[in-house]
C-alpha cells in the first residue's frame, strides 16, 4: 500500500512538474533586473527614463523571439502580464518624481493562419482624444494603462477581454478603467467595444474611466458577490367614498417592496464624487464613497449596472491595492 502511495505521489509530482515547465525564464533576466532597478530606484527622473529605454528596447527584443509566449516575466515586479489562450499583453509604468507614472506595453497575438506571432508596441494616445469613453483604438493605438486583472468573453464568436487597470496620470489625481480588448485578423490589438449598459450619465461607452484624487483609493476588482433587486407592487383597495367612517390611511393603495438577492460574478467598484458641487471635473477633490458599492453583471456578453452591492465577502489584502505602490514597495499582488 505504501508503494502504491509512493508511485502515485511521484505522478502526480511529474506531472505538476510538467505543467510549470511550459513557462520559462526570458534571456537576458539579469540585465532586465538591473533596468528595472533602476526605473524604481533611480535618483532623479533623468535615470528612469534612461533605463526604461534600455528596458523597453530589451523587453522588444525578448518578445520578438519565437518562444516569446512561453516566458514567465513574474521575476519582474514592474511588468504586468496577462495572458489569454493565444496572446500576451504587457504593461508597466514609470514613476516620476512630479507623480505621474508614464506606462508602456505591447501585445504578442498569434496568428492562426501560419501559427507565427505579432508583436505591437502600445502607443499612448491619451491626450489626443477629445472623448476617450467613447473611442474605439486600432492598430496600437491606446489609452495607457497598467492592466492587472482579465476577464474573458466571446461576443458573435470574436473572443473579447475585459482589463482592469489603473494609471498615474498626475502629481494631483490617478484613474483606474475598464476596457475591452480584442485582435483585428493580422493580430493587431483594438480597445474599447460598446458592451457596457445603464451605466449612469454615460451614453454608449466602450470603457469607462474613473478619475480620483491621488490620496485615495479605490476599489476596482472582478469577484464574486450579492446584490440585491427591489420590486414595487401597487395593490389596489376599495374606497368606498360615501363611508364617513372609513379613514384615509385605509383608502391607499398599498404598496408592497419585495427584495431579492442574487449572487454573481461582477466588476465591483467604488462610485466616486467630489466633496462639494462646486468641484466638478476636478479630480483631485473626488473621493470613493466607501459604503457605495456598484458593479457590472455579465448578461449576455454584456456589462450591466447593478447597484445595491453587498460587499460582506471576507477582508482580501487587494481590497485596497494600487498598482504605483507595487511598484515602489516591490511587492507582487496575487489575483
Amino acid at each position: 500500500m505504501k508503494q502504491l502511495c509512493l508511485f502515485i505521489n511521484i505522478l502526480i509530482f511529474n506531472f505538476l512538474l510538467g505543467q510549470k515547465s511550459t513557462l520559462v525564464y526570458p534571456p537576458h533576466l539579469d540585465s532586465l533586473l538591473l533596468y528595472e532597478n533602476l526605473i524604481i530606484e533611480g535618483k532623479n527622473d533623468f535615470i528612469k527614463l534612461q533605463s526604461n529605454e534600455y528596458f523597453f528596447r530589451l523587453i522588444s527584443e525578448i518578445l520578438s523571439y519565437p518562444d516569446a509566449y512561453r516566458y514567465d516575466f513574474d521575476t519582474l515586479k514592474i511588468l504586468y502580464t496577462l495572458r489569454g489562450d493565444d496572446f500576451l499583453i504587457i504593461t508597466w509604468g514609470v514613476p516620476l518624481s512630479t507623480g505621474k507614472t508614464i506606462p508602456y506595453g505591447f501585445t504578442l497575438k498569434k496568428l492562426s493562419k501560419d501559427d507565427t506571432y505579432r508583436l505591437t508596441e502600445l502607443k499612448n494616445i491619451k491626450n489626443s482624444l477629445s472623448d476617450p469613453e467613447r473611442a474605439i483604438l486600432k492598430n496600437g493605438d491606446w489609452w495607457g494603462a497598467i492592466y492587472y486583472q482579465i476577464i474573458p468573453l466571446e461576443i458573435n464568436n470574436i473572443k473579447c477581454y475585459t482589463l482592469l487597470g489603473w494609471d498615474g496620470e498626475n502629481e494631483l489625481y490617478q484613474s483606474k478603467l475598464i476596457d475591452v480588448l480584442s485582435f483585428s485578423y493580422n493580430g493587431l490589438p483594438i480597445f474599447g467595444k460598446r458592451i457596457f449598459r445603464n451605466i449612469p450619465d454615460k451614453k454608449n461607452p466602450t470603457r469607462l474611466i474613473f478619475r480620483y484624487s491621488d490620496e485615495a483609493v479605490m476599489t476596482l476588482r472582478y469577484e464574486k458577490q450579492s446584490y440585491e433587486i427591489n420590486t414595487v407592487k401597487i395593490k389596489k383597495r376599495n374606497k368606498p367614498n360615501r363611508s364617513r367612517n372609513f379613514k384615509k390611511a385605509q383608502k391607499r393603495d398599498k404598496k408592497i417592496v419585495k427584495t431579492k438577492r442574487y449572487n454573481s460574478n461582477m466588476i465591483v467598484f467604488n462610485t466616486l464624487s467630489p466633496l462639494n458641487k462646486f468641484l466638478d471635473e476636478q479630480y483631485q477633490y473626488y473621493f470613493p464613497n466607501a459604503e457605495d458599492l456598484v458593479g457590472l453583471e455579465l448578461i449576455d456578453n454584456r456589462w450591466v449596472y447593478r447597484t445595491n452591492i453587498d460587499a460582506r465577502n471576507a477582508p482580501d489584502d487587494q481590497d485596497n491595492y494600487n498598482p504605483e505602490k507595487r511598484i515602489h514597495k516591490n511587492k507582487i499582488p496575487k489575483y
